[in-house]
């Protein structure tokens, strides 16, 4: 697949007098595909030597409030605690 060359369509669309300037939007969201997710921020602990790290399913839109939550979401047995951006997920 090749890629989106907003150029390469507007030109193409001012080919065809029958596309209206909805359309051309339209065409354009289209061919341009989807917006990417937002970021978020979680946080995390790890509680054993093993190294993993566990979230509890929290998610802040900023790291500032990941940081806020952090102590409180942190286990009793917790040996540390970070906040970590969250994966991407794809929208399918």
């Amino acid at each position: 697949m090749s890629r989106y060359s907003k150029e390469a369509v507007q030109r193409e669309i001012d080919r065809d007098p029958r596309i209206s300037k909805r359309e051309a939007r339209a065409i354009h969201a289209l061919l341009k595909g989807p917006t990417p997710m937002p970021r978020s921020w979680k946080p995390e602990v790890t509680a054993d030597s093993t190294g993993k790290w566990y979230a509890n399913g929290l998610a802040f839109a900023t790291k500032a409030e990941a940081e806020g939550e952090r102590p409180r979401s942190s286990l009793a047995l917790a040996r540390s605690a970070r906040v970590a951006r969250r994966r991407k997920r794809s929208r399918a």
